[in-house]
């Protein structure tokens, strides 16, 4: 059935993009894609596997796209029949001196963190990969324990370096895209995103690298895509761009993966790296159809593996509420391997039922695709296409986990502030103590 999932998919794939304004970056698009993606891998993985796929899976996985798909066509719709095409406007950005100052506070921060990740994982210093390996899955476990909590310092380099990082990484990108400026002009603006980097390998968890990607991925695309004097080919170069793009992201999360769980020098490079490929991006796609044919523990609490951040917010404050369940499932094991992502439809079912799941299916559907139709119609809102850049990373990831309700939480309103705080601060919006350069797009 694997393959009849994967073309019931590409069909629902091809709806989906002429309904969308045959726009490759359609919310409704992506997701479908992801899912043909994950589809495919499990496919191939399914060699070994050897997996009977259900029916009944196909029709849940089938009927969820379908469901966002059509909210999201009737966002689009909407946006097609009220809002006028608008222009990209002039920006302001920080000059060489003042983006070095914040470069420097971004390695001071990231020293802090290096030095705390090394306190917890009782590193004297540099032992190469595979000690770093041995640290990071160290400092990973007594994080799932609950041992250890991140410090002050994590949090304030979090949303610094993560601003800092995001906004310098959008304005050199526009400069490139929108203003036809050269790639060597302001490749200054990128020296944040470095100390930024190693923080997101001290995170332990891959998510922060993914949604990294993600961002450039959004950013740069829907620059070109929407651009004034777009070129007739520039759906045509996005693909390659993006095909490049995933292939080193790809490389570099399985190599990370693989040093984080010690598995570099046990075996084949090559082995490793598509074994880790196939259970990572396809194995989610069985463990869907265990998770539907076998009987689990229905939630005891409403939104008990959804809305856990709420409740452990709430928890803090002092209020007397029922505790959610552990992030992930217990890992199943199918004909020898073992997996605990099983797409997040399932976290849906579980904790909503099927009119839950669907429910929340069209929320996703209508809200994505209404914000991104009104970024490519009214161009002039960077902090919005920064933030919408961000906001989307749930979409990319809904073929293996649930991130947008598990999301929900005070960390999007920080991030919100902080991007804006930043934004301002480095645009020199009404600050008039630096000097500002401003790139002007073209007349």
């Amino acid at each position: 059935m694997l393959v009849q999932l994967f073309i019931g998919i590409l069909i629902l794939l091809v709806i989906a993009y002429y309904s969308n304004g045959e726009n490759l970056l359609s919310p409704a698009v992506i997701i479908c894609a992801m899912f043909a993606f994950a589809t495919v891998i499990a496919i191939i993985g399914n060699l070994t596997w050897h997996y009977k796929i259900h029916f009944i899976t196909c029709v849940v996985i089938w009927s969820g796209l379908l469901v966002f798909i059509i909210f999201s066509s009737f966002s689009t719709f909407l946006f097609s029949q009220s809002y006028i095409d608008e222009y990209y406007e002039n920006i302001s950005i920080p000059t060489k001196g003042f983006t070095i100052v914040l470069f420097l506070m971004s390695v001071v921060l990231t020293a802090l963190n290096i030095r705390h990740f090394m306190s917890i994982a009782g590193s004297s210093g540099w032992g190469g990969v595979l000690q770093f390996g041995i640290d990071l899955k160290r400092v990973r476990d007594l994080q799932t324990l609950g041992r250890v909590t991140s410090s002050g310092i994590s949090g304030l380099t979090n949303y610094y370096a993560r601003a800092v990082s995001y906004i310098g990484i959008f304005m050199y990108l526009y400069s490139i895209v929108v203003c036809k400026k050269s790639p060597k002009d302001f490749l200054y603006l990128l020296l944040p995103s470095l100390p930024y980097f190693i923080d997101v390998l001290l995170s332990t968890g891959r998510s922060s690298l993914t949604s990294l990607v993600v961002y450039v991925i959004n950013i740069y695309g829907i620059l070109l895509l929407t651009s004034r004097d777009i070129n007739p080919d520039a759906k045509r170069k996005f693909i390659k761009w993006l095909i490049v793009i995933a292939t080193i992201f790809f490389l570099v999360f399985f190599t990370y993966g693989m040093i984080r769980q010690g598995s570099i020098g046990k075996g084949s490079f090559f082995n490793l790296l598509s074994r880790s490929f196939s259970l990572y991006i396809g194995f989610s796609i069985p463990s869907f159809d265990y998770f539907l044919t076998h009987t689990w523990p229905k939630a005891t609490v409403f939104g008990a593996s959804t809305l856990m951040e709420w409740y452990s917010f709430l928890s803090s404050l002092g209020f007397d509420v029922p505790q959610g369940t552990s992030w992930a499932l217990a890992p199943i094991t199918i004909n020898g391997v073992t997996g605990n992502l099983f797409t997040g439809l399932r976290r849906y079912l579980q904790d909503y039922s099927y009119l839950g799941m669907y429910l929340l299916m069209a929320l996703q559907g209508f809200l994505s695709s209404f914000s991104f139709n009104y970024l490519i119609k009214k161009k002039n809102h960077p902090i919005m296409l920064i933030m919408y850049s961000i906001w989307i990373y749930p979409i990319f990831e809904m073929m293996e986990e649930e991130r947008f309700v598990t999301s929900l939480g005070m960390t999007p309103v920080l991030t919100l502030i902080s991007i804006c705080i930043m934004y301002y601060f480095m645009a020199g919006i009404n600050i008039k103590l630096f000097d500002f350069n401003t790139i002007r797009t073209i007349e």
